[in-house]
């Protein structure tokens, strides 16, 4: 499209047969106002200067020289109204040439000339004006040639041309028809030498809109032409713009033009020969986002591109020439037809246009599922023809897996597959299908001919359903039709999916008229039949004339449920009877339950309606909605002050098994006349929450009900009362409420100035005030919810709907502030909010604006098209430009952070901008971010960056994060000395990270490096580490994969560690007993990590510095798992005063991450007998044991380790002293028990003594134990804990009897028990030494 054409052919076109006068009417329309233009100026031009004389200076002489010319020209033409002088200025009220073969007429002729400049060849017009120009010639056959020569005699200058109206057209029966060309507000200045013609303005007004030109024309052959033409217009509601440019020579002429409008786009390109036999040589066409709902309402949606390469092709028989090339139709946004789109992908076809035949050969139609293709050809009636006569139109199409729901989604599941065969000329019309799916096939041969239309055969399979219908309908008189058929074997269900399972079997009937309304009688008759598998049975009878039903009969049952109606309704007297028991509605199936009875007759009209109604139901469901209980009684008689009484009540209604939400009761209780009644309205939920309202008014004609509100009130937590009765207008098109004004407790005011809804018009006009809100995020910053907080909204609106959207919408902040709720509640300091929505013509602009303390300043604005609906609602231009934009300034982010957690602390400056373009069906969005100075700080866990920068953008497709960096200085120094802080920390570390994501699929690559990055910042907790590596990720999946490295680190924990709950505790919180089911988030990591060789550990009495190198892997669905070695370098182990040097210290992981292997040794050193601890085995399953070297029994090496020296066999201290170190270095009873039995004792243990005042048991007794056990007795503390320590030494003498002795840890006392067990809960125990006693112990336990 655009490119030149190529240089014409110098050789003549070969000979042909004469153009059509239709197909050279643009050319004939330019030589014919050229001729008559021309030959009509030369002609006056010769008479006036051949009487120049002495008759042009006076009006006298002008009205002379007009009669005489009127004489001369025997009645051709004709002068009226001559004012002025022929030397300068003429005016004239009328000048009229007709000949035979021209029709000039003008009307209110004004000419300001210069007659002398003739005598120096130049023809000078300064003003030439006319109300209105006709140009009639006849049509000619001849051939158009081209002229020899387009020279004037003289020069010519018009200085303003303007003419009121110009028409040109042909002449028939000596009187100028309907013209081909009709402009309005002529304008046109010209000049010319003679040969070289140019007009250099040149402006009309068209049918088509605004149209203006300019260009220059060679009066010797080839005639070069050059000229530029703009039309600008607007058609339903639309504005175009089209330019065309001419260049080349009258026999060889190039025309480009270019089209916008309405959201589409065009370009064309002619090579055209406009006094050859065949006008042009080729065309091309090209159209863009073309939308057939932009030109009709109910058209469907569409992007359509359209193109065409038409050439000449002449036949090699007859030498008569066509127009023929490839057409194509391209449909960027197909779709399904009941979403309001067109169903067609694309189109493709040969066109072939000549000697009144057109066709369309190797038709290609591409649906969204399936394709068509064929062709098709008209042929123009022949000459003679009546009028009416349409010639003769064939068509003859493949279909191909055509899937019906592709095209709109209300047609059942099928895919067609068949031919289509259509023929209509002046004697009728016919078509015939054949059609078939794997489960439907459909038989159709219809014709129409001599005003009706028969169906003489209409066959459809679908499974074991079908249906055959025979019939015919005349289009012309009353239209009388008659159809018959029957439907067997028939399940909606299969068709739509909603529909409940049935098999139908059943004769139908239809027979009536049209006209003057339609009349007619439908009957069926079922054949056995069942419904979700019970047994259907039913006939029935409907007569329907006009509006009225003249006469019913039906009669339908499933299992117990039955349903009947019959008699009349519609006119005066007329009467139907309507019953329904259904005492088991589960037997319909879809979801139905419950049981219904109900009676009801049905008087009066459709205008204004009569009748009784009684109805009880129970335990009804359908799908998710159930309702307890119904019942109804009411009766509405006839005319205006007739009783009318309505009594409804609801109980408990739900949806699913949500018990809180609902209605718990509800009735309507209607008393009165039909002119005159009250309505009294209550809804109870479940909860606190209920609604009252009462009305009171009468109902007319059309269900027109007109009255007031009286009341209304809603109870709870938003309690609102309504201010004063209200005017209320009801009825099926209509709705209209008057002034009304509602106030909440909380201090909300709305008030309703005015609305209305009527005849398709609404109109709202209102204003809010005092309106509470507030938003709360749940810990996870996802739910959002209004708790209402002290921020008060205001606001206005004014809305006009008709045609056009007109009108405002305004929110206002009044006072408060906004507290977001999150971990820690945030006050956002806002001083202003601003919502502002205003449409004129439809056409919408809105904006917003935002600004606090702490938010910051947001700001956006944009516009769009609004259309109104078929069904009266509103909707964005699907197509239509979709414009906007908005900023953000948040000059801190510090208010962020408590939101996500209470320890964290951000900083820094946030700026955004984004755009938004494109259309509502494709809204174009685009973005950039930027973030300075930004850090984030977790005090209790050390974590510390800062001096971060953010840069971003977005589109609809990807949001790129092009730099998101830290440069964070150490601003801590470890307790660590053996760290070289200072050259580590010399520069900031950095982090940087940057990459992408696609928006629609969630894939995004990001990657990530970090230079000695000072990531914990604690005193206790310090790490600066390095490393690089890469995330892929999706909207629920993650795959990381790096190295880290630890430049230097230091850990300080407690001696203690802080108080936790055992894996075995589960904490269930009873908003979360039943989480609601989210889709998992997949996360892979691939990690390599090295501990680098300055990482310090300082815990639980370890201090020794690590190395070794880790890899962590975790994904497809596996667990984290962990390979890798640790090395202790060095250290201490210190425990009971001791400090044990670390020899050996390996970690080994092999998978699972929580169970290691271990290989740990650690010796006190600088003693004969060198001796500590040896830990192998698992994390899980440890083995300790004591090593020494030399090698010395376990005691001795158990009193080197904690004494420096071999044990005191007699020292019942150093025994208190071992036997809780042998507890907590070993941990195990095995090696206790070992240890009591090589000082040859039974029992041996540590703990408490004799409270001696209380007289209760408090130390405990462990069979070669030594963990000691607290009494539950009573707990000691301060002193009494010390003094209370005694090391228990025992015998047993038989299985009753245990002799001990009982030696306090921090004094003298001591004492010798003898202990007897009577039974299994009582002992008698005596006591001698520091105490004498004897005491009967008795135990009982709970449980």
């Amino acid at each position: 499209m655009g490119d030149a054409a190529p240089p014409p052919d110098p050789a003549t076109p070969p000979p042909a047969q004469a153009p059509s006068p239709a197909r050279r009417g643009a050319a004939d329309a330019f030589v014919r106002l050229l001729r008559a233009t021309l030959g009509g100026a030369f002609a006056t031009l010769a008479l006036l200067i051949a009487t120049l004389g002495g008759l042009g200076g006076t009006e006298a002489g002008l009205r002379l020289l007009a009669e005489g010319a009127t004489a001369l020209s025997g009645g051709n033409l004709l002068i009226e109204g001559a004012e002025g002088h022929l030397l300068g200025h003429v005016r004239l009220a009328a000048l009229r040439l007709h000949r035979a073969d021209l029709h000039l007429d003008l009307t209110r002729v004004d000419l300001d000339w210069t007659p002398a400049a003739l005598l120096h060849g130049r023809l000078d017009i300064a003003a030439l004006s006319a109300a209105d120009v006709v140009v009639a010639t006849p049509p000619d056959d001849t051939p158009a040639t081209l002229p020899a020569s387009l020279e004037l005699p003289v020069a010519v200058h018009v200085g303003r041309l303007h003419l009121d109206r110009l028409r040109i057209g042909a002449l028939r029966d000596g009187a100028a028809a309907a013209p081909d060309v009709d402009l309005t507000e002529v304008e046109a200045a010209a000049d010319s030498d003679g040969r070289l013609h140019r007009v250099a303005t040149a402006r009309a007004r068209t049918a088509f809109g605004a149209l203006a030109a300019q260009g220059q024309l060679d009066g010797r052959r080839p005639f070069a032409l050059r000229a530029h033409a703009d039309l600008a217009t607007r058609q339903g509601g639309e504005a175009y713009t089209m330019q065309a440019d001419a260049y080349g020579d009258l026999q060889t002429l190039t025309i480009d033009a270019r089209a916008a409008g309405a959201g589409l786009s065009g370009e064309a390109h002619v090579a055209a020969t406009p006094f050859a036999a065949m006008p042009f040589r080729s065309a091309r066409l090209a159209i863009r986002d073309l939308d057939p709902a932009r030109f009709h309402a109910a058209a469907p949606g569409a992007r359509l591109d359209v193109s065409a390469d038409l050439e000449p092709v002449a036949s090699a028989t007859d030498g008569t020439w066509s127009v023929a090339g490839p057409v194509r139709l391209l449909n960027r946004a197909p779709g399904r037809y009941d979403a309001g789109r067109l169903p067609v992908a694309s189109l493709a076809a040969l066109l072939r246009w000549g000697e009144g035949r057109l066709s369309l050969t190797d038709l290609d139609l591409r649906l969204p599922r399936g394709e068509v293709r064929g062709g098709a050809s008209w042929v123009r009636a022949a000459a003679g023809a009546p009028d009416g006569d349409i010639g003769r139109v064939e068509a003859d199409l493949q279909v191909r897996g055509v899937a019906l729901p592709a095209l709109d989604g209300r047609l059942p599941a099928a895919t067609l597959a068949g031919r289509v065969q259509a023929r209509a000329d002046a004697g009728g019309q016919t078509v015939e299908a054949d059609l078939r799916d794997p489960r439907v096939a459909l038989r159709l041969a219809a014709r129409h001919a001599d005003g009706a239309v028969t169906v003489q055969e209409l066959l459809a399979r679908a499974g074991k359903a079908r249906l055959s219908v025979r019939g015919a309908a005349d289009l012309a008189g009353d239209g009388r039709f008659e159809l018959k058929g029957r439907l067997d074997h028939f399940d909606p269900h299969a068709f739509f999916t909603e529909a409940p399972a049935a098999d139908l079997t059943l004769d139908l009937e239809a027979r009536g008229r049209r006209s003057p309304q339609m009349a007619a009688t439908l009957s069926f008759q079922l054949a056995p039949s069942t419904l979700e598998g019970r047994p259907l049975v039913g006939h029935g009878t409907l007569a329907v004339d006009g509006r009225r039903l003249s006469d019913a009969d039906l009669t339908l049952a499933v299992a117990a449920n039955r349903l009947s109606a019959r008699g009349r309704y519609g006119a005066p007297g007329d009467a139907l009877d309507l019953h329904l028991e259904a005492p088991d509605l589960a037997a319909l199936g879809h979801t139905l339950s419950g049981r219904v009875t109900a009676a009801a007759v049905l008087r009066g009209t459709p205008a204004r309606p009569a009748g009784e109604l009684e109805l009880s139901a129970e335990g009804l469901a359908y799908g998710t909605v159930h309702v307890e209980g119904v019942n109804a009684r009411g009766r509405l008689e006839e005319g205006a002050d007739a009783p009318l009484n309505l009594l409804l009540n609801l109980a408990g209604v739900r949806t699913g098994a949500d018990l809180e939400h609902g209605l718990r009761r509800a009735s309507l209780v209607v008393d009165g006349r039909r002119s005159a009644h009250r309505a009294h309205l209550e809804a109870h939920t479940p909860g606190a929450d209920a609604l009252e309202l009462e009305l009171s008014g009468g109902l007319g004609d059309a269900l027109r009900w007109q009255g007031r509100l009286d009341r209304l009130r809603v109870l709870g937590p938003h309690a609102t009362t309504l201010a004063a009765p209200v005017p209320l207008v009801l009825a099926p098109a209509e709705v209209c409420i008057g002034a009304a004004e509602l106030r909440s407790e909380a201090g909300a005011a709305l008030r309703l100035d005015e609305t209305r809804w009527a005849d398709g018009e609404i109109v709202a006009r209102g204003r809010l005030s005092g309106l509470p809100v507030g938003i709360g995020l749940d810990a996870a910053g996802a739910n959002r919810a209004a708790l209402g907080d002290t921020l008060r909204m205001g606001g206005d609106w004014d809305i006009h709907v008709g045609s056009h959207v007109d009108g405002t919408v305004h929110l206002f902040r009044e006072r408060g502030d906004l507290l977001v709720l999150g971990d820690a509640p945030v006050r956002l300091g806002l001083d202003e909010v601003q919502i502002v929505v205003n449409a004129v013509a439809s056409r919408l602009a809105f904006g917003f604006s935002v600004s606090g303390a702490q938010l910051g300043k947001a700001s956006g604005a944009g516009t769009a098209l609004a259309e109104r609906l078929a069904d009266g609602g509103v909707r964005l231009v699907p197509d239509a430009p979709l414009l906007g934009s908005a900023q953000l300034d948040m000059p801190s982010i510090a208010w962020t952070g408590p939101l996500a957690d209470p320890n964290l602390k951000t900083a820094g400056r946030l700026k955004a901008d984004f755009t938004l373009s494109g259309t509502p069906a494709q809204p174009v969005t685009e973005g950039r971010i930027r973030g300075e100075a930004l850090a984030f700080a977790m005090a209790d866990q050390g974590l510390n960056l800062s001096g971060g920068t953010l840069v971003a953008d977005f589109n609809r497709d990807r949001l790129r994060v092009e730099r998101f960096d830290f440069a964070s200085p150490n601003r801590v120094k470890p307790n660590e000395g053996r760290i070289d802080v200072a050259r580590l920390t010399r520069t900031p570390g950095s982090l940087q990270v940057k990459g992408e994501v696609a928006l629609a699929s969630g894939a995004g690559a990001f990657s990530f490096q970090a230079e000695r990055l000072p990531l914990l910042q604690r005193p206790d907790q310090w790490l600066v580490l390095s490393g690089a590596g890469e995330v892929h990720s999706g909207w629920n999946s993650a795959r990381i994969r790096g190295r880290l490295t630890a430049d230097a680190g230091y850990v300080e924990l407690s001696r203690t560690p802080a108080p936790s709950l055992g894996d075995d505790v589960e904490v269930v919180r009873p908003e979360q007993a039943r989480p609601p089911a989210v889709k998992p988030f997949s996360t892979a990591v691939d990690l390599a990590i090295g501990l680098g060789d300055a990482l310090y550990v300082r815990a639980l009495g370890l201090d020794t510095r690590l190395a070794g190198e880790l890899r962590l892997r975790a994904g497809d669905g596996q667990p984290l798992a962990m390979t890798g070695v640790i090395n202790t370098q060095g250290g201490v182990y210190e425990g009971y005063g001791q400090k044990l040097d670390i020899e050996r210290g390996i970690v080994t992981f092999t998978g699972a991450v929580s169970n290691p292997s271990l290989n740990v040794v650690a010796l006190r050193k600088g003693l004969s007998v060198e001796a500590g601890v040896a830990i192998t085995g698992t994390a899980r399953r440890p083995l300790v044991r004591l090593v020494s070297e030399p090698n010395v029994p376990d005691p001795e090496k158990l009193a080197w380790i904690v004494l420096g020296r071999p044990p005191d066999q007699g020292s019942g201290g150093e025994l208190a002293l071992l036997l809780p170190a042998a507890q907590a270095l070993l941990g195990t009873d095995s090696m206790s028990s070992g240890l009591v039995r090589a000082l040859g004792f039974d029992e041996f243990s540590f703990g408490s003594s004799v409270d001696s005042r209380q007289r209760i048991q408090t130390s405990s007794v462990a069979t070669g134990s030594v963990t000691g056990t607290t009494s539950s007795a009573g707990t000691t503390t301060g002193s009494e804990s010390t003094a209370g320590q005694v090391v228990s030494i025992g015998k047993r003498l038989s299985a009753r009897a245990l002799l001990s002795f009982e030696q306090s840890v921090t004094g003298a006392s001591s004492i010798v028990k003898l202990s007897y067990q009577l039974t299994r809960r009582i002992a008698v125990v005596g006591r001698a030494g520091s105490e004498n006693a004897l005491d009967a112990v008795f135990t009982l336990s709970f449980r």
